[in-house]
Parts: structure tokens; sequence; C-alpha cells
């Protein structure tokens, strides 16, 4: 996917959060970053196979946030309450 494409699909991240982020990612071997050299040079990412090992764990995070996040929400509550 290219920069540019990742930018818009993640409203409200600043592009250089978003450098920043990707450039841990491959660092971890999580990404690929491939740079084309043709007039305009383009940027695209590619999730590796490491990176996608990573999908059952993040899948079983966010069915877990989802089933929980009423409870989540009520001890936020619960805790702002006490707190004021």
């Amino acid at each position: 996917m290219r920069f540019n494409a990742l930018v818009r699909r993640l409203d409200g991240i600043s592009k250089k959060s978003l450098t920043a982020v990707l450039r841990r990612l491959e660092r971890n071997g999580l990404l690929l970053r491939r740079v084309n050299a043709a007039s305009p040079i383009t940027v695209e990412y590619e999730i590796t196979l490491l990176g996608r090992s990573l999908s059952v764990p993040f899948v079983a995070l966010y069915s877990w946030t989802q089933e929980c996040l009423p409870y989540v929400e009520e001890a936020r509550m619960s805790f702002n309450r006490a707190v004021d």
C-alpha cells in the first residue's frame, strides 16, 4: 500500500507520526518498504509473513475489546465518579 493511501485511511494521524510507526514496524520485520525510484518517487509498504502472524492475536484482542468495552467504560465512569 502506498504511503499516501495509508495517510488517507488513517484519519487523524500526522505524516510524521505515521512515518515513525512505519519505520519501527519495518525495523522489527513486520513491514517491507519498497521505494520506486521512477518519477515521481513512490513508497509502498507490504506486511511480511512475520507481520501476518500477528493477525490471530490482533483478532482475539479486537474480539475481547468488543465484548468487554461496556465493562471498561463502566469502570471508567465509576473511577471518575469516585475521583470527582
